[in-house]
């Protein structure tokens, strides 16, 4: 599979592509970027051959349905002409997540 297999899939779809590749589904979890990014910046990221991917409602469902906890926040930043997630705020959101999820697992 390459990259281009990927193109234009909906949030769920990409971790559906990555549990079809797996025995066991081993997804607990999953943070998604939800801010709509900026005429500007949308434009940047097609210079890269990039599409932005933002969560819909089925998406929400099909993580419910599965018991994936979902967290969605802006994790987006800008770096001159590049259009990246922002690692202080994907880490943060990373481990509250997994507190989370170890919280739910303890109970």
């Amino acid at each position: 599979m390459c990259s281009s297999d990927l193109d234009h899939l909906a949030v769920s779809d990409h971790l559906r592509v990555l549990q079809d590749h797996l025995e066991d589904n081993i997804f607990d979890g999953i943070v998604i970027n939800n801010r709509v990014m900026e005429p500007e910046e949308l434009k940047m990221y097609k210079m890269e051959h990039a599409d932005q991917i933002l969560p819909t409602e089925e998406d929400r469902h099909y993580f419910r349905e599965k018991g994936i906890e979902a967290v969605e926040e802006d994790l987006i930043c800008r770096k001159d002409t590049l259009i990246r997630h922002d690692f202080d705020a994907t880490t943060k959101v990373i481990m509250q997540l997994a507190q989370k999820i170890e919280e739910k697992r303890s109970v």
